[in-house]
């Protein structure tokens, strides 16, 4: 039986890190291996570019660690500028969410087949 993987945005690390209760129990299931966790290299950066001291990135990663990279390679790049370019005028799409975006596309992101993007908002 397959673990269901879960591609992690910024903003779900983020509610963690803040406390967030819905973010925390949906990260637990990653963190003690009931489920797969993977996130995009951009949302390591994104979260690196908002951290304060070494006691944040040592939080980032303590989370980071329980799941595995995806790197940008250029079928991500490619779909990414498509995505942007689609979506920029209705949604202000950003770059970096554009990336992520591509990483989860399944039709474009052969390298995983059984993706799930989940987001959990907190309330």
């Amino acid at each position: 039986m397959h673990r269901r993987r879960f591609l992690v945005d910024t903003d779900i690390i983020i509610n963690y890190l803040k406390g967030g209760a819905n973010a925390k129990d949906f990260l637990m299931r990653i963190i003690d291996g009931g489920a797969s966790g993977l996130f995009s290299v951009i949302t390591e950066a994104e979260l690196l570019s908002g951290s304060r001291n070494a006691d944040d990135e040592s939080a980032i990663y303590s989370i980071l660690d329980c799941m595995e990279a995806i790197e940008v390679e250029r079928n991500i790049a490619v779909t990414a500028g498509k995505l942007r370019q689609k979506y920029y005028s209705a949604y202000r799409t950003e770059l970096p969410d554009a990336i992520i975006a591509a990483t989860a596309n399944e039709k474009h992101f052969n390298m995983y087949d059984e993706i799930e993007a989940e987001y959990i908002k907190e309330i």
